[in-house]
């Protein structure tokens, strides 16, 4: 673990630049029923009962970081690969 923390402290390099990618599922879910509105002295009331709409993955790329730059990219992997790889093996 402190070999990942100390390679994000190094300065930013432009001949090596850092690329971090984390992945997570999130469920999709919809509601079956419409909610009750918020009235006075109320919030909005949601029945527990949910529709479930399958599961997708998100990816999360963090491009230099060092620079600020953020990317978030929600798509299938075959995709990701084709927008990242000219940025991942570019010329330098």
């Amino acid at each position: 673990m402190e070999d990942v923390l100390d390679l994000y402290a190094e300065p930013y390099d432009p001949q090596r630049p850092k690329v971090n990618c984390d992945e997570t599922s999130k469920q999709l879910i919809g509601e079956t029923r419409q909610p009750l509105p918020a009235r006075a002295g109320q919030v909005a009331r949601y029945d527990y009962e949910y529709k479930r709409n399958g599961t997708r993955n998100v990816f999360l790329f963090f491009l230099f970081p060092a620079m600020g730059i953020v990317l978030l990219l929600a798509a299938a992997m075959a995709v990701l690969w084709g927008i990242l790889r000219p940025l991942l093996y570019r010329q330098v």
